[in-house]
């Protein structure tokens, strides 16, 4: 099939000809607009992607092939593909203190980025909504922003905390967790405990409210969490607790 089409060059031509050679004519293609692509923010933001032994993300390396991903793993995983490593954990209601562990690991070596985003490997999210979500908090990396799916929290507690299947913060929300002084958690919900924690650091700075930290509500409409149905596509990923 190749054989039919010849070379064109986009320096040359202002629409995209294409040649058919079983055909007298010539057809221009309007040029399709450059579409959004995360390698193109490669440099503000870093996925942090908490894996365990049971899982394989292989298929989720596929779909965020262009995205800038780093997994955590725990230790004795011998894959490959892990990037860092923790201490293992014994189950679900463990998971805080992965988190602290993540973040620790955050604090000793990547400070180069503008956006930090913890997404679970069991999660598909419409990528112009994420390259959008991205750029905003990149170009407002002076602000504190805390991004996500806020829960509700029944308790005297009133501070926005963020669904742990996706959230991101700003740096300077990962500055300030670095400075501040915060003990190993017990069992819980790593979700809460992150929110609780960002926030009484925060606080503990005696911030102004222009420096405090903004909630930015995430398009669930944009994120599937554990499935994606759309005639006749129809997926399923992760576990069931």
């Amino acid at each position: 099939m190749s054989e039919l089409f010849k070379k064109t060059s986009d320096d040359l031509f202002p629409f995209r000809p294409l040649y058919l050679n079983w055909l007298n004519s010539t057809y221009l293609r309007p040029r399709r607009a450059a579409k959004k692509s995360l390698l193109d923010l490669r440099n503000e933001y870093v996925i942090i992607m908490p894996i365990n032994a049971k899982e394989d993300p292989q298929f989720i390396f596929e779909l965020y092939s262009d995205a800038n991903l780093i997994t955590v793993c725990d230790r004795g995983d011998e894959r490959a593909f892990c990037d860092v490593i923790v201490d293992p954990i014994n189950g679900y209601w463990d998971l805080p203190a992965k988190t602290f562990d993540m973040f620790n690991r955050l604090c000793e070596g990547i400070h180069e980025y503008k956006v930090f985003i913890k997404m679970d490997f069991d999660i598909f999210i419409n990528k112009d909504y994420l390259y959008d979500v991205i750029t905003f908090m990149a170009e407002n990396s002076d602000k504190r922003i805390y991004f996500g799916d806020n829960n509700y929290v029944d308790s005297e507690f009133k501070q926005p905390v963020m669904n742990g299947k996706i959230y991101a913060i700003t740096s300077k929300i990962l500055q300030d967790y670095c400075t501040c002084d915060i003990e190993k958690p017990g069992t819980g919900l790593e979700d809460y405990w992150l929110g609780y924690t960002i926030h009484n650091c925060t606080d503990s700075k005696n911030y102004t409210q222009a420096d405090d930290i903004f909630q930015y509500k995430s398009h669930e409409k944009e994120i599937f969490h554990k499935k994606y149905g759309d005639y006749p596509v129809k997926i399923s990923l992760g576990t069931i607790r």
